[in-house]
């Protein structure tokens, strides 16, 4: 009985032995890849969507210009007779043959921003939009 313990063991190590034998054998043929960086790749720049709305309620005694700048990150330039000129929203510049257009209730202003004087219940919106 003793021996046939013996012989059971030494074919449990020769098994063992083979197999890990073999294991390192098929890792160094099919070696694990680093994943590949390529210089060409695209890169993402901007992953925010564009900004083509913006909607706000209006405030009683507060133009529409303020209530824009109270509540989004804005620029704009100073024109002569024109006063300020919306050129961005958001981050969101307008583009070439773009500008930021301005809604109270629906319609188109007929006066600049800063004149445009809103109450409560107003709807002000900022399109972008093309020329």
């Amino acid at each position: 009985m003793n021996n046939n313990n013996n012989t059971i063991r030494y074919i449990l190590v020769a098994l063992i032995v083979i197999l890990l034998s073999w294991a390192v054998i098929a890792k160094k043929n099919n070696p694990v890849s680093e994943p590949e960086v390529r210089d060409d790749a695209a890169k993402i720049e901007n992953l925010e969507p564009e900004v083509e709305v913006i909607s706000y309620a209006g405030v009683d005694g507060k133009n529409a210009l303020e209530l824009l700048k109270e509540n989004y990150q804005t620029d704009t330039t100073v024109s002569d007779g024109v006063g300020e000129f919306v050129t961005a929203i958001e981050n969101q510049a307008a583009g070439e043959n773009q500008f930021w257009a301005l809604y109270l209730n629906g319609k188109m202003a007929t006066v600049g921003a800063s004149e445009l004087e809103t109450k409560n219940g107003d709807i002000v919106e900022w399109n972008l939009e093309s020329f």
